[in-house]
């Protein structure tokens, strides 16, 4: 049965936008909350999220996290808690997002009982799986991501191109046993090998080698170790040899270098006194060219001095201002003359202004005396004409308007009384009465758009009608039914089959065993520690007979022989020297005695200390040899080959009884047959109790939504009706054509029938009259309006007129009284100019006159800024005449020596100005040159020119001194031939180099093959024997990991195989679904949704024309969206049916979309909770509002 889950309140606090404690109550069904954007409703669904599954611990408000839902105002609460219900029962999740601290916990009673709890962080490694694991058993998951992508729809809504993965493993139950298997079989087949993209399990291989590619490697480097430990000793013995002769050749490098570098370093010696001496003569020379331009500049400088102070003496004590005074002199001098003659001008020019005003005033006062003085003339006889003018229009206005009234009247007189209708205009009434129609005519339209649905059940859908609650809730859950029973005999066929493979596999492995090991089948059952025992007394006889061939000979009479050849030596030698004749002969005869005794004792044998122990040996393989029965007296090969061969049936043996353990007997094989069977049984009875459904070629859960929308479709239909003509009307469906006219949004089309003298009774008959009307004729009434209100619009606007032209002014005279005064007054102010003169003579005539007036005005103040210019003129000129003879007074010794003219006095100045620059220039040139040298004055100079000299010729001595020391350097005299001493030098320089590269190359050549040589003795070097014996051990466990690999992947394949098979059923059934909804909400029964097995969407239309989803438009795009997830929702209801949340994802629905998405959610409703979240007013009608309470 399935858990129906509700979510009935919500607590936050310091969460999102709600700093103070915010609750939200919710009720079963449809709820919805209309609010402003920015106002929260999407913190609260955030908050439910938050609250169930957690917060992460992210610091960045960028992602989902702590940070992004912290309250901006810094609250210290932090926390959140949900009341939900499960088939009845609530529960309360608490959490404090501040310490990641969680209670889950059950009402029993007035109490609540603590089902898990703790600290629960989201995506952590260390999970808090009692409180996952009942939270999953309570709703159905504990994944916040299957929460947003299934059960809530968000703005914008996603495309809807394909379903998330964690939502298509929930629908088709893959999530939980296939693929976890599949997932463990890949990843043992990866811990095995890398290869898994070539044995078809994944779809490429993967990078790092595994154990079968390591074991592999492991081989190819130890037959590459055993190859290179051959050659090692060999590069040992080159590499020695090639260092020593490398070290041999740098020691005589090294010898010749050194005297090469005494050489070298001499002649860079003998080169820097060569340049020293050079550059000492060169700093001589230079210090007498400079004492020479020293007395040169200071000559120089006395001869100027002289003739200064002998020809200029007036500038001796002059000041700098000097040159100032003489030229301001001329200037004053220059102005002077300047002023004088511009005074002279002004005069002449006063004279000819003071003729030309005598001849204007005599023309004002002559010809143009009509027009003198008056300012106004032109502007006063334009207005005389004006205001006759306006006389002759007012009397011509006041005519026709008599004309325009009596027309205006005369065509009201001969139309209907339209005025009865008011102020608003006959479109209004239009409006009104075709919206009363169109709402009578709605009306109408669903009362038999009702009949139809009705008799669409009777016939269609008799099967459903006639049954009970229990076959129609069969028939809903249809496919999750049918699936279930088909998975239970699938898992049953499954367990059957794989008992049977594993009985049938065990028993013919057993056979296996017992042909591979048939003739050891007579060996004692102690045959393996037997042969042990033998093989190793094997070993010791081996090793001890060894060691009696590899004992030395033992010889006990060698000593005596010995002695024997020693003494006869002695007496041989002392005979020889005459000593006595018989000492000679005892000494040859003990000699001979015992060399031939020792002799004798030496030919027998002595026994080896280990024989008594090779004895035992010999004696116990005997013994072991009479109980080894068949295998006594066989090679030692063959017997260590026969001890493994045991070795191997016993471990397979062992293998074999525990697989038989665990192993299902031959009794749970006849239940698993006997759960096939019951399996079978339960889907045959299941698909025939929907026989009746499945001969009409249906589909039983598409039959059952169909039947259902239809329900559905009736109801509304009817509630409809019942609601329209409520609204409407304010009666019932069948009252409406007996209501008068009185009724609301009828009244205008009473006034309608009245103005056209219809008298009607009800709003039967209204309707009717209404529906005879025709588009000519509400033309012909509108222009009928439309004429009367031109006519009355004539007459108005002319009562309007008439007022303004009659309207009197402030003193009581009427217009034409103040427009004829106004006449007479202008006329008198032109006389004798009348308005029949013509306006371009008056205007020419004004304007003469004003040129002359003009003229008069700009000479007399032309005379008058002339004189006074004049005086200031004169003025000035006095002012700068003293001025001149101040300056001469204070020039006058100056003036006299250049006889009076300033000129020549600042020709004198200039030259003086010039001597006096010469001057500096010398000084200045002299002690540049002194302190270029460093020294105060010209005996100072002397002194270090000497000095030079002298330092010259010490380093001349130094140098000839080298010279003497070294016979093999050049001499001074060849001191001039460079090119030749600096060709020897190079060639020295780069012998010198070319050794020292030798030495450099040589200590690499020698750093190489010592680095080299260190190389091979660090190198580790393998036994062979022991590394082969290893090679044999690898290759076996290659081939059972080869063998292990194609086992996991052939298993892989098959289980691949079953769970597509039964992902493909469960993908069909989402299609099936989303086509049925997606059908209703765009009321196009022929489309049909199509998923592909990665779960792509595209829409297939009723032309079997495929539609991808970009090609729909946004609305369509939503709606499939919607359909979608409620699609899924059904399908999921089988076991939990969890509330779906809508957080204002509908932008995109014009009113028809969301009159059928209100119908199928109000349908929906009925089975789960359903929260819509909006900033539309249109949502207010939706089902029940939430209650929300804020803390103040």
């Amino acid at each position: 049965m399935s858990r129906q889950v509700c979510w009935e309140r919500l607590v936050l606090q310091g969460f999102g936008c709600y700093r103070q404690r915010v609750e939200v109550v919710l009720q079963n069904g449809l709820n919805h909350t209309v609010a402003a954007n920015e106002q929260g409703k999407s913190t609260l669904v955030a908050g439910l999220a938050a609250v169930l599954f957690g917060l992460p611990n992210s610091s960045d408000p960028a992602k989902l996290g702590k940070a992004r839902y912290r309250n901006w105002e810094e609250s210290q609460t932090f926390q959140g808690e949900v009341e939900f219900s499960v088939s009845g029962k609530r529960y309360r999740v608490s959490r404090d997002f501040n310490t990641d601290r969680v209670s889950l916990a059950q009402q029993v009673g007035n109490n609540w009982r603590l089902l898990a709890g703790g600290e629960h962080r989201t995506r952590a490694r260390r999970r808090n799986a009692t409180y996952e694991e009942t939270l999953a058993d309570l709703i159905g998951l504990a994944s916040p991501d299957l929460f947003w992508s299934t059960f809530c729809v968000g703005q914008p809504l996603p495309e809807p191109a394909q379903l998330n993965q964690q939502v298509q493993q929930l629908l088709s139950g893959s999530g939980t046993s296939a693929a976890q298997a599949l997932k463990k079989i890949e990843k043992m087949l990866e811990e095995i090998t890398r290869y898994t993209g070539q044995l078809g399990v994944t779809g490429r291989d993967k990078n790092k080698d595994r154990e079968l590619e390591t074991r592999l490697r492991e081989r190819e480097a130890l037959a590459q170790a055993i190859k290179d430990s051959e050659v090692c000793v060999h590069q040992l013995q080159v590499l020695q040899k090639e260092l020593a002769a490398q070290e041999e050749e740098k020691r005589g490098i090294t010898a010749a270098l050194t005297q090469k570098q005494s050489l070298f370093e001499a002649w860079s010696r003998w080169r820097h006194l060569r340049d020293r001496y050079a550059a000492a003569v060169q700093e001589q020379l230079k210090l007498s060219q400079a004492k020479q331009k020293a007395n040169e500049l200071n000559a120089q400088l006395e001869q100027i001095t002289e003739e200064i102070n002998r020809v200029y003496p007036e500038f001796s004590e002059a000041g700098p201002e000097v040159e100032a005074r003489l030229e301001e002199l001329i200037r004053v001098e220059d102005d002077l003359t300047r002023r004088q003659n511009e005074l002279q001008k002004n005069e002449t020019e006063i004279k000819h202004l003071e003729q030309a005003i005598s001849e204007l005033e005599q023309r004002l006062t002559g010809e143009l005396a009509a027009g003198a003085g008056r300012t106004h003339l032109v502007k006063d006889h334009q207005e005389l004409c004006r205001i006759q003018q306006q006389l002759t229009e007012l009397e011509h206005s006041l005519a026709a308007l008599e004309q325009q009234e009596a027309a205006a009247r005369q065509t009201l007189a001969g139309l209907p009384n339209w005025a009865l209708l008011g102020d608003k205009p006959l479109a209004y009434y239009r409006q009104a009465a075709q919206a009363a129609h169109q709402r009578y005519t709605d009306l109408k339209k669903l009362q038999e758009q009702l009949a139809s649905r009705q008799e669409e059940l009777k016939s269609n859908y008799r099967v459903l009608e006639e049954a009970d609650a229990d076959f129609r809730a069969a028939c809903r859950d249809y496919p999750g039914l049918k699936a279930k029973l088909e998975q239970q005999l699938t898992e049953a066929r499954s367990l059957e089959r794989q008992a049977a493979d594993q009985l049938a596999e065990l028993e013919a492995e057993q056979e296996n065993l017992a042909r591979q090991y048939a003739d050891l089948a007579d060996l004692p059952e102690s045959a393996i520690e037997l042969i042990d025992e033998y093989l190793t007394r094997e070993t010791e006889k081996q090793a001890l007979t060894e060691k009696i061939h590899s004992e030395p000979v033992s010889r006990p009479g060698q000593g005596l022989m010995i002695a024997g050849l020693g003494l006869t030596v002695v007496g041989a030698v002392g005979w020889g020297m005459d000593l006595s004749l018989i000492l000679s002969l005892v000494l040859l005869g003990a000699g001979l005695f015992l060399g031939i005794y020792g002799w004798m004792i030496g030919r027998r044998k002595v026994p080896s200390r280990y024989q008594p122990q090779l004895d035992r040996v010999m004696a116990e393989l005997a013994e072991i040899n009479t109980r080894l029965g068949q295998l006594a007296g066989r090679p030692f090969s063959e017997l260590a080959a026969t001890r493994e061969r045991l070795k191997s049936r016993a471990e397979r043996q062992r293998e074999l009884a525990k697989r038989a353990e665990k192993a299902p007997s031959a009794a749970q094989l006849n239940q698993y047959r006997t759960r096939v069977a019951a399996a079978e049984s339960q889907l045959a009875d299941f698909q025939q109790r929907f026989q009746p459904i499945l001969r009409l070629g249906e589909e039983p859960a598409a039959f059952y939504h169909r039947w259902h929308r239809l329900k559905e479709q009736v109801a509304d239909l009817a509630e409809q009706l019942d609601t329209l003509a409520q609204k409407y009307f304010g009666a019932k469906s069948e009252q409406i054509d007996s209501l008068s006219l009185a009724t609301e949004g009828w009244r205008e089309v009473k006034l309608l029938a009245t103005v056209q003298e219809h008298h009607l009774e009800n709003i039967g008959a209204a309707a009717a009259w209404l529906a005879t009307l025709t588009d000519g004729d509400w033309q012909r009434w509108a222009e009928e309006v439309e004429c009367g209100q031109k006519a009355r619009e004539v007459l108005r606007t002319c009562a309007i007129k008439r007022e303004s032209l009659e309207q009197p002014a402030s003193d009581g005279r009427r217009p034409q009284q103040v427009l004829e005064a106004a006449l007479a007054k202008l006329r008198a102010a032109i006389y004798p100019l009348t308005e029949a003169t013509p306006a371009a003579e008056v205007e020419q005539l004004a304007n003469r006159c004003q040129e002359v007036e003009r003229e008069l005005r700009l000479k007399k103040a032309a005379v008058a800024s002339k004189r006074n210019s004049w005086e200031e003129q004169t003025r000035e000129l006095k002012e700068q005449q003293d001025k001149r003879d101040a300056l001469a007074r204070q020039l006058a010794v100056i003036l006299t020596a250049a006889g009076g003219d300033a000129g020549q006095a600042k020709a004198r100045w200039q030259q003086w100005q010039q001597r006096i620059n010469q001057r500096k220039e010398l000084a200045a040139s002299l002690d540049g040159l002194l302190r270029g040298w460093s020294v105060p004055d010209l005996a100072s100079l002397a002194l270090k020119a000497l000095d030079a000299g002298n330092a010259a010729a010490q380093v001349r001595q130094e140098w000839q001194g080298l010279v003497d020391a070294r016979p093999g350097l050049p001499s001074l005299a060849m001191a001039e031939q460079r090119e030749k001493l600096e060709s020897e030098y190079a060639e020295l320089e780069q012998s010198l180099e070319k050794m020292q590269k030798q030495q450099q190359e040589l200590d690499s050549k020698i750093f190489e093959l010592t680095k080299e040589l260190n190389g091979l003795y660090g190198r580790k070097r393998i036994n062979i024997a022991a590394a082969q014996e290893r090679l044999a051990e690898l290759d076996q466990e290659c081939a059972r990991l080869q063998l292990e690999a194609e086992a996991l992947a052939m298993a892989h394949q098959e289980l691949a195989a079953a769970h597509d098979h039964f992902y493909s059923t469960h993908r069909e059934r989402l299609a099936a679904a989303a086509s049925n909804y997606f059908q209703t909400m765009t009321q196009n029964a022929g489309r049909q949704v199509i998923l592909d097995e990665e779960f792509k969407v595209c829409v297939l239309e009723a032309d079997e024309q495929r539609v991808e989803v970009a090609q729909l438009s946004q609305g369509a795009q939503d709606q499939l969206q919607i359909a979608l997830r409620l699609a899924i929702a059904d399908l999921l209801a089988g076991d939990y049916q969890l509330p779906l949340v809508f957080d204002d994802p509908f932008l995109n629905f014009d009113r028809e979309r969301l009159a059928e998405l209100r119908r199928t959610l109000t349908r929906l409703a009925e089975e789960r909770q359903i929260i819509v979240l909006s900033h539309q007013e249109d949502y207010r009608e939706w089902g029940r509002p939430i209650k929300l309470d804020r803390a103040t």
